[in-house]
């Protein structure tokens, strides 16, 4: 009942239109039963469906929760099948749903969160930063991964110990915006006691952070995404968490392996700045494959796929691209 009453207030009788949800993942709050229900009847009034991105895959590899034992295609993507179609950024969240769903039913548009036209936007809406940049120091930003993902939390604490043991540093942490709570990290007293120390709360946008920022660490997040396309040094610290991040696969330059890299990174930037910091055609093919795949005009190709998907056209708009 509570169904149909949505749909109808959203679509008049015999009106197209779209009716989109984010990707279905073990993550999702949503009861899949009900996604099912609500698109099987938008699919009766003639709506179009489709499943778009919440975000962008910063992993290379899958067995990356707690719990996770065995390499093979996840039936939890398979419920994807329900849409007409689903969207991803890239070929890395592609694979995701390949095992399940046709090709044609998968569309790789690039990423909209990330495109320099979103960015550029975003820096227009964005209210002045809180943060102050401390004169004469270098600014490290700290992103903490979710808590159900496998972190190392003892040697994570190791590390900002022995960062923040440098002259003229200054650190920021960065909890994951939804579960940091969870994160026993930031509730550690010794680090506490470290002057050049801090750690962000929800109210700190991660935005201000990278502005903040002169060099980004990172335990896999896709948050960083914006750094790389900036141009600004990522630290992919994968040795701190059991997966496998895309920045070091496609930027091996950026890998932190061990404490001695951590250590040598940052003596190497103190010394001679950030000019150089990546191999400018790794980069470049990251953005060309993850970020921007089939051109920098993102958000068109995302527009131009929902106006087709809700006037019934997506069929002959893909066979056109």
């Amino acid at each position: 009942k509570v169904t149909r009453i949505l749909l109808a207030r959203s679509f008049k009788d015999g009106e197209q239109g779209v009716l989109a949800f984010d990707w279905i993942e073990r993550n999702s709050v949503i009861s899949t039963e009900w996604v099912e229900t609500i698109v099987s009847m938008a699919r009766d009034r003639g709506v179009g469906t489709v499943s778009l991105p919440h975000g962008d895959s910063p992993h290379a590899n899958q067995l990356i929760r707690r719990g996770e034992w065995r390499l093979g295609p996840d039936m939890t993507f398979s419920t994807a099948r329900i849409f007409d179609r689903v969207v991803v950024p890239n070929e890395l969240c592609a694979q995701r749903f390949r095992p399940f769903l046709p090709e044609n039913a998968i569309a790789v548009l690039g990423s909209p969160r990330f495109s320099k036209k979103w960015l550029d936007r975003l820096t227009e809406l964005m209210p002045p930063s809180p943060l102050t940049p401390p004169e004469d120091r270098l600014r490290i930003v700290i992103f903490l991964r979710k808590a159900n993902f496998t972190t190392f939390w003892e040697e994570v604490s190791e590390v900002i110990h022995l960062i923040a043991a440098f002259r003229d540093v200054e650190i920021i942490i960065k909890p994951h915006t939804r579960s940091g709570w969870k994160q026993s990290l930031t509730r550690s007293k010794s680090l506490k006691k470290l002057a050049n120390v801090k750690v962000a709360d929800d109210s700190v946008h991660s935005t201000y952070l990278m502005n903040w920022a002169d060099i980004c660490i990172d335990l896999a997040t896709s948050v960083v995404f914006e750094a790389i396309r900036c141009g600004k040094p990522v630290l992919a610290a994968d040795y701190l968490h059991a997966g496998r991040s895309a920045a070091a696969v496609y930027m091996p330059e950026t890998e932190l392996r061990c404490r001695d890299d951590v250590y040598q990174k940052i003596s190497d930037v103190l010394a001679k700045g950030r000019d150089g910091f990546y191999v400018e055609a790794h980069r470049q093919r990251f953005i060309s494959e993850m970020l921007d795949v089939g051109g920098q005009d993102v958000l068109s190709r995302y527009v131009m796929l929902l106006e087709a998907i809700g006037q019934g056209q997506a069929e002959s708009l893909l066979r056109k691209n």
